[in-house]
């Protein structure tokens, strides 16, 4: 009774301190967002006092734990339990970067980071710290000294509890009346989704949308796998020798080819001797489910949340270095990103390619953002940093090496990853910037920069394609010497866009508008081909089904894409995120429809041929063709799943191709 009493006065503190932190977290978001308007989203009184009885709540929890667990050690008095104290002090320097990138992230964009980005950015934490650590220097040494500096005093103050809770009486009636006043706000606004009130309760958010699914009518979608598939889907009509080039770069929307004066002259000069896909739409927002689909050609959604790329997956599928090893070429990837990233080198590297090359590869000098001033060229040129990206000059270097070095007799598939166009948008050293304004002199993050230095940011967009095109004219120069530039199947694919707010958001993970998942997309087939533009929508996970109809190849069965030149009319394009925003979204022009689950439970469709830039929402006009396009949506979704999580299904059939 008398351990009872003593750990109900000292949880009676820690509910006192935790109130002060609650009123301390909302009274900061508060006057960050009201007083100073750092954020889109205003809070009402009736928001604060809501938001401060949540807060109070979860640092109650969290205190209590900790406390438990400096009772734990205190009582002990062992000498190995003194180093478990580091355990705490990091789980709170994490709680507290949590909180800090939440709320940013909410003033921003008026929602919270969910589980899946977490997941993702714990994943990709190294890199994400190299990223910040060379384009936010200052931001980094700021941000490290809070959480240091807060989770020591927190840790403090909660270690002494235990000598001071003996002067501190609360009266069992005040401890309820307490507990009773923030039930009571809570019950009150209960209609409020409280998930949104605070960055934690938001992590542990999950979206399950799967549905049940007919099984006849999935497996009439899938085709039974063969034996001896891999060796099956090799076999063509005839034996293709043509080299096929294929250049991934990072962030190309197709309206590119609009701008005037272009910042692609030698690009768009493609167009008229190539297969262009005006409407060429991408699988995701984020680069770890574009980039891997385009390879695959299958759509990213294999779970309700964020799926890695395991190493020995049992339902990889085949990529197309894969097909083309098989028919005898040699397979090349050369890439400027480090393919680390979101684990996408587990499904590339070893997976039939001959020639693996990325950033992770290369041993001198990586870019940086130049315009940095905080000192960051030092490092990294004393090497105490890296960019994590070679410059794209690099990249392509590497490549005509490669190229050179093949007998003639060898026929190639290469494909290769760009990046200079990644935001911050690199202009190589000796560069030119002919769309000015550019200079940026003011801070700039991924995804969170002034909204109105949005012409500064897009113009250096443009210097960046402006110089990277010239290096692919230099890079075709090269073909036309080698002799292989008539001959040669040359595509080129942006892996998604960019945005600059034209609703509300920055760079690309967002929202699945345009800007973003429409993308500049081209086929130069060899000299002699009668080319055309296509205005039929296509999925980048139609590319390669395409180019493959082109070289009067097999198209592997465990391809989800289909060829622009197959009679499916209408087809469907499939869009699916889940790392800011958890959206799926679907093409059937001119019609666009996008279900969002989080952090709204909404759906926006528009009229993509009378209204190109995603102005008015016409759900309420057209009810019947919107509830058309999420019923096809949710079987999509489900049939994904569906197929990914049964292994009687994934073990014995194909992936389900719904056209």
């Amino acid at each position: 009774m008398i351990f009872l009493k003593k750990v109900y006065k000292y949880f009676c503190l820690v509910l006192f301190i935790s109130i002060i932190a609650g009123i301390l977290e909302s009274g900061i978001v508060y006057t960050l967002a009201n007083v100073f308007r750092l954020s889109r989203t205003l809070f009402e009184i009736r928001h604060l006092i809501v938001l401060s009885a949540i807060s109070s709540i979860i640092w109650f929890i969290i205190f209590a734990i900790i406390s438990l667990f400096w009772i734990l050690i205190l009582e002990l008095k062992k000498a190995f339990c003194y180093l478990l104290a580091i355990i705490p002090i990091l789980a709170f320097m994490f709680l507290i970067l949590l909180d800090i990138s939440s709320w940013k992230f909410y003033f921003r964009n008026s929602f919270f980071l969910i589980n899946n980005s977490i997941v993702f950015a714990l994943s990709n934490f190294r890199l994400l710290f190299l990223h910040f650590f060379q384009t936010s220097l200052g931001l980094i040494i700021m941000l490290f000294f809070i959480m240091l500096s807060g989770s020591l005093l927190v840790n403090f103050v909660l270690m002494n509890f235990r000598e001071k809770y003996k002067k501190f009486d609360l009266k069992f009636y005040q401890v309820g009346i307490i507990i009773i006043g923030l039930l009571c706000i809570l019950l009150i606004n209960f209609n409020i989704e409280k998930e949104k009130f605070h960055p934690f309760l938001s992590a542990l958010n999950t979206v399950n949308q799967s549905q049940n699914i007919d099984e006849t009518a999935l497996l009439s979608l899938m085709t039974p796998k063969l034996n001896n598939q891999i060796h099956a889907e090799t076999i063509s009509s005839k034996s293709a020798n043509e080299p096929v080039i294929v250049i991934m770069i990072e962030s190309m929307r197709m309206d590119l080819i609009n701008v005037d004066p272009s910042p692609i002259p030698f690009m768009k000069s493609l167009i008229s001797q190539s297969f262009f896909f005006d409407k060429s739409y991408a699988t995701s927002t984020h680069s770890n489910y574009s980039d891997i689909s385009i390879w695959y050609s299958r759509y990213p959604l294999r779970a309700d949340f964020r799926e890695p790329y395991s190493k020995h997956s049992p339902y990889r599928g085949i990529s197309i270095f894969e097909y083309f090893n098989m028919n005898n070429y040699k397979t090349g990837y050369i890439s400027s990103q480090n393919e680390k990233w979101g684990d996408m080198i587990n499904w590339l590297e070893d997976k039939g390619i001959d020639y693996f090359y990325h950033s992770e590869n290369y041993d001198k000098k990586t870019w940086y953002n130049k315009d940095d001033k905080r000192g960051l060229g030092r490092l990294i040129k004393e090497k105490i940093a890296t960019a994590g990206k070679i410059e794209d000059s690099e990249t392509l270097r590497i490549a005509k090496n490669w190229i050179a070095d093949l007998s003639d007799s060898e026929s190639f598939f290469l494909g290769m990853n760009l990046q200079n166009t990644h935001f911050n948008y690199l202009i190589p050293e000796g560069g030119e910037e002919p769309f000015q304004p550019s200079d940026i002199d003011f801070p700039m993050v991924y995804s969170d920069w002034p909204e109105d230095k949005a012409v500064h940011v897009r113009n250096r967009y443009y210097n960046a394609f402006f110089n990277l095109d010239k290096l692919i004219n230099d890079f075709v120069d090269f073909l036309r010497k080698e002799g292989i530039w008539d001959n040669c199947y040359f595509v080129i694919i942006g892996d998604s866009g960019e945005a600059f707010y034209e609703h509300g958001f920055a760079n690309h993970s967002g929202t699945m508008y345009d800007e973003i998942i429409r993308t500049f997309t081209l086929i130069k087939p060899p000299k002699g081909i009668a080319t055309s533009i296509i205005e039929n929508p296509i999925s980048h996970i139609d590319l390669f089904p395409t180019l493959l109809d082109l070289m009067k190849l097999q198209i592997p069965d465990s391809f989800q894409g289909f060829s622009v030149f197959s009679d499916i009319e209408p087809r469907h394009i499939f869009v699916h995120n889940n790392i800011f925003v958890w959206q799926d979204g679907i093409v059937e022009w001119p019609w666009k429809l996008v279900k969002t689950y989080h952090p709204l439970n909404e759906r926006i469709m528009f009229n993509l041929e009378n209204d190109p830039e995603e102005i008015n929402d016409v759900v309420s006009v057209y009810l019947d063709k919107a509830n058309e396009l999420e019923n096809m949506i949710d079987f999509w979704h489900s049939a994904q799943l569906e197929y990914y999580q049964k292994p009687e299904y994934y073990i014995k059939y194909n992936p389900p191709r719904i056209p």
